[in-house]
């Protein structure tokens, strides 16, 4: 009997082997995961951020009415019982109420105020507020302008500069010496009156300028704030038409980025040997060294706060994509070129622009620079301090005017 066989076509096929990943395998799959996930990151976080850094401290939004901060509890001829809205606060110090036509200058507080706060009532312009009106805090402390805050003769006068006509408050004085302020970013000419009484008690003559990016005024041809490169060009024309009206000396004054403008006019004007003293308040000293500042207290979606390895990513890319060269905003680069004496008030407390290049300009220029350290926040010495603040003052013009 013959034996049967199967032919081999018909052999089941041979079981593939399976590849066993090795550890050293999974680990470079990790690795390159983890670098793609840490690409995204920096590039996509650092572009968000770099848009931030544009719209925040570029691009010069146009000005609004403040928010409302809280609203009016209770109020009598002494004091007022406001509720602060969520996430507001009423600083420390002397500040103003606004609420409609009406305004109060409220102060001393004690300490920053949350919640249900009360305040002492110093002055008050126009109709009182009621209870129930929404009110915004005002840190400048006074209105609107000279002649409402404290009925001082002023007028409107306009002075040209590179890009065009640029306005200001101007106040007589019985003097050969002049005043200028200067108000910070996204600011008005609101600012100086602070300080406007010391000129106006010295017979000084006031000039309270607007300037490139100002509403209504011509815009920077690159389209962005430029925190005193091409600002102190506005600076020089408005001392040169306080030079051409009987100016011999000049004061110049600048608040916050308004500091840096100063700065750079001090840098870069012809006129600078005309300028005797200089007040800063506050001022952006390095923008590069703000941003960095401002990045440690934000938040990003998803990212929670800004790393500094990030922020230096999205700098970076600002740099590229928007042509900002961060050496340039620097002023302390240039420190040989500074000649004229300054009284600078900068708060430890600032949350806007850090007071480490206030010191270290100090720290270069000993021989130029008052440094008064406050403990308040931005532009708020004065507000801590008003009769301390104005005695700092005098007796700098008294030294040096």
């Amino acid at each position: 009997m013959a034996r049967s066989s199967t032919p081999g076509s018909t052999l089941p096929p041979p079981s593939p082997r399976r590849r066993r990943l090795g550890a050293g395998r999974v680990l470079r799959t990790v690795a390159v995961l983890a670098a793609a996930a840490v690409a995204v990151f920096y590039v996509g976080g650092g572009w968000y951020y770099a848009n931030e850094i544009r719209d925040g401290a570029l691009v010069l939004a146009p000005r609004t009415d403040p928010a409302p901060s809280g609203t009016v509890v209770e109020i009598d001829d002494a004091a007022v019982v406001l509720s602060m809205t969520a996430g507001a606060t009423l600083p420390p110090g002397f500040q103003g109420i606004r609420d409609g036509d009406g305004y109060l200058q409220v102060g001393p507080i004690a300490g920053t105020a949350t919640a249900e706060a009360t305040a002492e009532i110093v002055e008050a312009w126009g109709p009182p507020p009621q209870a129930g009106d929404p009110i915004a805090i005002d840190g400048f402390a006074y209105p609107d302008d000279p002649g409402t805050a404290f009925v001082y003769p002023f007028t409107e006068i306009t002075y040209d500069s590179d890009i065009g006509a640029m306005d200001a408050w101007y106040l007589r004085g019985n003097s050969d010496l002049w005043m200028i302020f200067v108000h910070g970013r996204g600011a008005s000419k609101a600012e100086a009156l602070r300080m406007l009484p010391v000129a106006f008690d010295r017979s000084y003559h006031a000039l309270v300028i607007g300037y490139r990016n100002d509403p209504g005024l011509p815009e920077d041809p690159s389209g962005y704030t430029q925190y005193g490169l091409t600002e102190w060009i506005d600076v020089s024309n408005a001392a040169a038409y306080a030079r051409a009206n009987g100016a011999d000396r000049i004061v110049v004054v600048g608040y916050s980025m308004g500091g840096a403008a100063v700065l750079r006019y001090l840098q870069e004007s012809p006129l600078r040997n005309q300028t005797v003293a200089a007040i800063l308040d506050s001022p952006v000293v390095d923008l590069e060294a703000t941003i960095d500042h401002n990045a440690r207290s934000r938040e990003l979606p998803l990212l929670g706060t800004v790393p500094g390895s990030l922020t230096a990513v999205a700098k970076q890319l600002a740099s590229w994509r928007f042509g900002i060269d961060w050496d340039r905003y620097d002023v302390t680069d240039r420190w040989q070129d500074l000649h004229t004496p300054m009284l600078v008030f900068h708060g430890t407390a600032d949350t806007s622009v850090p007071i480490g290049p206030t010191r270290r300009l100090a720290n270069l220029r000993p021989d130029l620079v008052t440094l008064v350290e406050t403990g308040a926040d931005h532009v708020q010495s004065w507000n801590l301090d008003p009769d301390g603040y104005r005695a700092a003052v005098e007796a700098f013009l008294d030294a040096n005017a």
